[in-house]
């Protein structure tokens, strides 16, 4: 029997498959089997599958099942006969020596084992996750120490099955969230995690593409079920801490803490995409932060307040259309030719949303703009006639900037240099140095380079 089942499952995507197979293959253990868990309909994975398979020597599954993602993991759990499991869709990458030294932790025989998480979209920086990092300095930790997962990605790290057994923890069959509520149950449940600072997930994700993700948009849908998970888990975490020590006073370091990850959780998921949603979604939004933020201690307040500074939280915009009357930054892009979309499309991926784009007509009508953010109430389209002129009258920042070619942005971008302490009139040379800069640092770091921020 293998001590590792490392389920692969997934809805979508499935033409990514062969990074991850790749990663298997050349892994410096091999003490684990590989179930694939995939819609019938995803004819695109069955060959570098089955190739796989054919070297595979028998440790491997192939079971076809429709639904869902957390569906599908749920097959995966049940298919799964290692002592651990770990679940990965396609598109991870797991580095050559990252199993062997999972399986290494294991020895500890700890509920979960936690390695790192890099991240790494095509025009932002790849970095660790912070939960990961504190953990791997502090290898061994409870269920109530100083730390606690501020991510749910499940693929940078390994879960007991016999603890999920024992507490019947199972995916939820919801479209999104269904990662935090697995792992968080799993960590409520579970009484030691153990952390490995080799173990890592690398991630290539597409950066366009994510937007094009149905579940995982700033709805209304989407917010209420993320909502109603962060509900259930305090009450978990409650419960948990009553059990244990007998009282509940309500400024449990734990629950502070968790509900200080949710807020940073919603703030980078749902305002920071503000232009995907509707001023009811807004509203909702608003209103649950705003009580969340009323069983905070004043220290955490501030830590958020700091975090998010970028935003002026915790103020937030009551409409869309504020947000679009108010803008950090004015764009005009003058891109003589070939297509604007990615660029267009990498504004809206800015981890700070404030600003307003200009267009000319002659770009709109002609499709070079695409047409996913024409009707978006910060997307202006101007004659072609005094086209800068009409755009510099029309701009309602201080702060007008031009751009002339169409190289997406990094999605660090425009926070950086609306954090930059220099003076308004300096806000534009300092747009196109992080442009560039991260641009490079990009590149290098994506060809291997040790960079520090």
């Amino acid at each position: 029997m293998p001590k590792l089942s490392v389920i692969i499952a997934s809805d979508s995507h499935w033409e990514h498959i062969e990074d991850t197979i790749e990663s298997l293959e050349n892994q410096t253990s091999d003490d684990f089997e590989v179930v694939f868990i995939r819609p019938q309909k995803e004819s695109e994975a069955e060959k570098p599958i089955a190739d796989f398979c054919s070297r595979a020597e028998g440790r491997f599954d192939v079971i076809e099942e429709c639904g869902i993602t957390p569906k599908l993991f749920n097959r995966g759990l049940i298919a799964a006969s290692g002592e651990y499991i770990m679940f990965l869709t396609p598109g991870d990458f797991l580095p050559p020596d990252s199993i062997e030294n999972f399986l290494y932790a294991a020895e500890s025989r700890a509920d979960i084992i936690t390695g790192r998480f890099w991240l790494n979209r095509e025009n932002s920086e790849p970095g660790y996750n912070k939960f990961a990092d504190a953990v791997v300095l502090r290898p061994e930790i409870d269920r109530f120490s100083a730390y606690l997962p501020r991510c749910h990605e499940l693929g940078c790290r390994i879960f007991r099955i016999r603890s999920l057994q024992k507490h019947n923890i199972e995916f939820p069959l919801v479209p999104v969230m269904y990662d935090y509520l697995f792992f968080m149950r799993a960590v409520l449940s579970g009484m030691k995690i153990s952390g490995t600072p080799y173990g890592i997930l690398y991630r290539k994700i597409r950066t366009i593409s994510d937007f094009d993700i149905r579940e995982g948009l700033p709805t209304k849908e989407n917010l209420q079920i993320t909502l109603d998970a962060f509900k259930e888990i305090e009450k978990l975490a409650i419960l948990r801490i009553t059990e244990e020590t007998g009282i509940f006073e309500g400024d449990e370091y734990y629950i502070q803490e968790l509900l200080e990850s949710q807020i940073s959780y919603l703030i980078d998921c749902f305002y920071r995409r503000i232009w995907l949603m509707d001023d009811e979604t807004l509203g909702l939004l608003k209103s649950a932060i705003g009580e969340m933020m009323e069983k905070l201690t004043d220290s955490r307040k501030e830590r958020l307040k700091e975090e998010h500074k970028d935003i002026s939280f915790p103020f937030m915009y009551d409409s869309i259309q504020d947000a679009a009357n108010e803008p950090t930054f004015s764009f005009i892009l003058d891109v003589p030719k070939g297509s604007a979309k990615e660029l267009i499309d990498s504004f809206y991926l800015q981890t700070f949303p404030f600003f307003e784009l200009f267009v000319s007509e002659s770009v709109a009508d002609s499709g070079r703009a695409g047409d996913r953010w024409l009707d978006s109430p910060n997307f202006y389209i101007a004659p072609d006639r005094n086209f800068h002129a009409v755009a510099r009258a029309h701009a309602k920042s201080k702060t007008i900037i031009l751009i002339k070619d169409n190289t997406p942005l990094d999605s660090e971008v425009l926070k950086a240099t609306h954090s930059a302490e220099v003076p308004n009139a300096l806000k534009s040379a300092i747009f196109t140095k992080n442009r560039i800069q991260k641009r490079m640092r990009t590149s290098l770091k994506n060809k291997g380079a040790s960079l520090k921020d």
